[in-house]
């Protein structure tokens, strides 16, 4: 369109047509200035659900930091194509990968703190528990996070986490068999606490203002 105005207006040499390119070409710097201030700006926290892998996702500015079991090049291409529709929504390009392992080591990199099973993004404070033990540690009182995310393929009450987290929210990931991620669900719905299964409900996403 306004490369079409420009053309007019050299054809014809009549100002309004400049005049209107010109305009055009404001509109559109002032569109594409909007968009960099809303990616710079946009923070989410996310568990996608990709069947049978787990994955987590924080996304700052156009950087994604994806915690996952994920290890063979198959298992991150399903991954990368089940996100690749969202990364694309969001500008997002350029994706660094943590294994779920790796999360031993620890990362503290701009708004992102991982240690161990913990990890804090902005104000969000969290726990990755795989499902294959109940925790060591016992607290006198215990560690209040925004989420608990359960990971892994064996189930385990939630009756035995309780002496150690106290979680505003507990979600199942995709990586969780159906049969014990309704137990998990069940077991929650006991004790009156809401439980997000993101193999029957799709997606849970936490955005920051």
């Amino acid at each position: 369109m306004i490369l079409f105005a420009i053309i007019l207006f050299l054809i014809v040499k009549r100002v309004r047509y400049l005049n209107f390119s010109l305009f055009l070409v404001l509109v559109f710097i002032g569109w594409t200035f909007s968009l960099k201030i809303k990616t710079v700006k946009q923070k989410s926290f996310s568990i996608p659900n990709v069947n049978g892998i787990s994955v987590i996702q924080f996304v700052d500015g156009n950087r994604a930091y994806l915690i996952t079991s994920a290890g063979s090049d198959k298992e991150k291409l399903k991954v990368t194509r089940a996100l690749d529709g969202y990364w694309n929504q969001l500008r997002v390009r350029d994706i660094q990968w943590v294994a779920v392992d790796g999360m031993e080591g620890g990362i503290e990199e701009d708004a992102l703190y991982i240690r161990d099973n913990y990890f804090q993004f902005y104000e969000l404070k969290g726990i990755l528990y795989k499902l294959i033990s109940p925790p060591e540690e016992k607290y006198e009182n215990p560690l209040r996070t925004n989420v608990l995310v359960f990971s892994g393929a064996k189930g385990l009450a939630i009756s035995q986490f309780s002496d150690s987290y106290l979680p505003d929210n507990v979600v199942v990931d995709s990586s969780v068999p159906w049969y014990f991620s309704d137990q998990i669900a069940f077991d929650c719905a006991l004790i009156n606490h809401d439980c997000f299964q993101v193999s029957r409900e799709g997606a849970y996403e936490v955005t920051f203002e």
